[in-house]
């Protein structure tokens, strides 16, 4: 969709600019249109907003907006081309917290463009900070992580919880940033971060993105292949009489070991 719009918006304006101003002035019209056409789709964005708080954060068609936005920008912004393996193993009719491995910031469009249910995730507090964006998240549902107030985060939990157990779907990546981005594997997780699903009854979708490394290093004049494996989930009866260090064990061996 997001896709779509754009480039009808990219070539109808070179096409208005060419015939109702200088057709010598092509090369110039090429340089603009996609400026333009990204600034028409972020006041379409922003004018969707207030439309997506209104009808619920489990509305499937502002999903399938975030969805294509995502998609667009993994596509034509960071030049990723996604291989996706696993998807048969989301459960469609189930509570359910992804926890993925977080290696470049790039991650969040990644998941957002391969999951096909209304979610959310629990980006850092400052992205609340930038216009147009701060209010989709908002409407998304997303968990405002605070690092600096561990405490505020924590009781801010049951809005959450309860989020989840009406269906929305939740991102965490439990490493709490990309500090360990050299690494393939995972070296350290908050283990607090399994309160979530934990609370909330719900099934863990452990995610594991390849290729963040070729991203840092070919980004932005080449293009890369990424790929995102989808593994087994963890059911909330296997890991129910746990704490989340036995949790927080169980995925980072469930992701080192693919």
């Amino acid at each position: 969709m997001i896709t779509t719009i754009f480039l009808l918006i990219y070539f109808t304006f070179i096409l208005t600019a060419t015939i109702n101003f200088n057709s010598d002035l092509i090369p110039l019209w090429i340089i603009i249109s996609p400026v333009f056409a990204i600034f028409i789709i972020l006041i379409l964005i922003w004018i969707m907003t207030p439309l997506y708080k209104f009808s619920g954060k489990n509305n499937r068609f502002f999903s399938y907006v975030t969805r294509s936005a995502s998609k667009f920008i993994n596509m034509f912004l960071l030049r990723m081309k996604l291989t996706i393996v696993g998807s048969e193993k989301i459960p469609k009719d189930k509570n359910i917290v992804f926890y993925s491995s977080h290696k470049s910031y790039s991650d969040v469009f990644v998941l957002l463009s391969i999951i096909k249910r209304p979610v959310a995730f629990t980006p850092k507090k400052e992205l609340f900070k930038i216009p147009i964006i701060s209010g989709w998240l908002d409407a998304m549902g997303c968990f405002k992580v605070d690092r600096a107030n561990n405490r505020d985060t924590v009781k801010r939990l049951d809005n959450v919880v309860s989020k989840i157990k009406n269906g929305l779907s939740f991102v965490v990546f439990p490493e709490g940033g990309t500090k360990y981005r050299n690494y393939k594997e995972i070296i350290k997780v908050r283990v607090g971060s399994f309160r979530i699903a934990a609370r909330a009854e719900a099934s863990i979708i452990p995610v594991k993105i390849y290729g963040n490394e070729k991203v840092r290093k070919r980004f932005p004049f080449f293009h890369t292949d990424k790929k995102v494996k989808i593994l087994d989930e963890i059911s909330f009866k296997d890991y129910s009489n746990m704490d989340t260090n036995n949790i927080a064990k169980i995925f980072i061996d469930r992701i080192n070991s693919n």
